[in-house]
């Protein structure tokens, strides 16, 4: 267990480097693995801080250039906070999209109504067609 909790201190070190350079700070494996081993095993360890020392740089720097900087993190609150906002994003655009297609849904059915076919039978032919193809 140790070892998976170097691995991910290593992990978030790298995030938080990333991080203050404006790039992209994704968290692919081991934090995600010891994140969800304490949650499930040991969830009194959720608690605990851990201090990280990183390169803090600014936008542009290389990775091994910047000053050390040392924080006391807690790894897994950050790794959840991460993860319930790609979550909350993820979901955000799923709806926006729902709505986007309800939208031109209505807008076709009421543009062909304005338009009205010569039969009532053209006229729904015409609206299925359309909102199939938004």
């Amino acid at each position: 267990m140790n070892m998976i909790f170097e691995d991910a201190k290593g992990e978030m070190k790298t995030a938080l480097e990333h991080k203050s350079r404006d790039l992209d700070e994704s968290h692919p494996g081991y934090l995600q693995c010891y994140c969800d081993y304490i949650k499930k095993h040991k969830k009194d360890r959720l608690q605990l801080e851990t201090e990280i020392t990183y390169k803090k740089g600014s936008p542009g720097d290389d990775l091994d250039t910047g000053k050390d900087t040392k924080l006391k993190i807690n790894m897994c609150t950050q790794y959840r906070k991460d993860s319930s906002f790609s979550k909350l994003l993820g979901t955000s655009v799923a709806f926006f999209i729902i709505g986007v297609n309800v939208i031109l849904k209505i807008l076709i059915i009421k543009l062909i109504e304005w338009i009205s076919e010569d039969t009532y039978s053209q006229q729904l032919t015409s609206i299925t067609n359309m909102v199939f193809l938004a």
